[in-house]
């Protein structure tokens, strides 16, 4: 069994298919599960030299709001032969989505008018101009003369994941993953109106009330606006801890009190 299964010879060839190549042989004749059983408890490896592809475990990071910013557009099936799609730009230090719009189709045209509308968002926010560096897919919506035009006339830069950087557009991607998982899966979408109606409802809790682990509690319109900081990740902190406390002393309470007219040992 041990020749068989680490033999440079039988590499390219399964489990299962080597017990039964054992048995055509004439040389071993016992069940899949047996080979199993003895390849773990010897801890055999088979001949082969695994390629390690390394790995980047912490995505790209900003440092200040409006420094990078992700654009990514995802879409959604309606019925059967209808679909829209769903582009947004999130910023990359706060996780706040600047700006969003529903779409019949992916154009270059759209990607323009999403990267105008969060431009305004960021500005006005911030009250300051905006330096940002755009991070997108390479997809023809985004790489062609048009877009590139109108980042270069506001003063912003663009990056292509995967083709840039190593980065991937990861942030957003899991931003519409969790629209569509948590919500818009859930819900019956009828029309584009409908859809729209739905995602300013997330994006909206999304910005203003869901508190993010990233950032211990702090939400993501807080994070943009340097409104969420030390004190307040202070106070919550606190909270938890008065809160540990009272739940230690009651469980440390008597379960319930003494039954009247008893001799003071007996308890409900």
């Amino acid at each position: 069994m041990k020749r068989y299964f680490t033999s440079k010879k039988y590499a390219h060839i399964s489990v299962s298919s080597l017990h039964l190549l054992a048995q055509r042989n004439g040389e071993l004749f016992c069940s899949v599960d047996t080979w199993y059983k003895y390849i773990r408890f010897y801890g055999w490896n088979r001949p082969w030299k695994k390629v390690r592809r390394l790995v980047l475990k912490k995505g790209i990071r900003a440092s200040r709001s409006n420094e990078i910013w992700h654009l990514d557009v995802t879409v959604v099936n309606i019925r059967p032969g209808y679909k829209l799609y769903i582009q947004a730009v999130i910023d990359n230090f706060s996780r706040f989505v600047l700006a969003w719009q529903v779409t019949e189709a992916i154009s270059a045209k759209n990607t323009v008018e999403t990267l105008r509308l969060a431009k305004i968002k960021g500005a006005e926010l911030l009250k300051t101009d905006i330096t940002t560096n755009v991070m997108m897919d390479p997809g023809t919506e985004n790489r062609n003369g048009h877009v590139l035009d109108f980042i270069t006339s506001k003063n912003l830069t663009r990056t292509l994941a995967r083709v840039d950087v190593h980065y991937s557009n990861s942030m957003i991607e899991s931003l519409f993953r969790m629209l569509k998982n948590n919500y818009l899966y859930h819900q019956g979408i009828r029309c584009m109106e409908d859809l729209e109606r739905k995602a300013a409802f997330y994006f909206r809790a999304h910005n203003q009330e869901i508190p993010l682990s990233g950032h211990k509690g702090g939400r993501p319109e807080e994070i943009f606006l340097s409104s969420w900081g030390e004190i307040e990740k202070g106070e919550l902190e606190k909270k938890k801890q008065e809160a540990f406390l009272k739940r230690r002393q009651k469980n440390m309470e008597l379960p319930c009190e003494v039954c009247p007219g008893s001799s003071g040992n007996i308890q409900c």
